[in-house]
């Protein structure tokens, strides 16, 4: 026996360990495909089982609920101006950090 029939022999155990690694991978890929078809299956099932949406409008059912959610309105929009301003304050600063004598030209 040569030592080529050794090294021809651990290249092509090599290869075939190789290519069941690759298989085994393919097998886990599939499996996995296979679960995300059987939930698309079941949610596709679902959509064609659903008859209609009835929406209701929204409206309160006292005055003392519309003046509530008016008051929460308000500090919702108040709060995401502040947010929105805080934003642009906090651009502005970081414009003003930026010192023009150390970029390259």
């Amino acid at each position: 026996m040569d030592w080529t029939f050794w090294l021809l022999l651990a290249a092509s155990l090599a290869g075939l360990y190789a290519l069941g690694l690759v298989g085994y991978r393919l097998f886990l890929s599939g499996k996995g495909l296979k679960q995300q078809i059987d939930q698309a299956k079941s949610l596709v099932d679902q959509a064609k089982a659903f008859d209609e949406l009835e929406v209701t409008s929204a409206s309160p059912s006292s005055a003392q609920d519309l003046s509530k959610l008016l008051v929460r309105r308000r500090a919702f929009v108040r709060q995401r101006q502040k947010k929105a301003e805080e934003r642009q304050h906090r651009l502005v600063e970081r414009i003003r950090d930026i010192e023009i004598d150390k970029r390259k030209a």
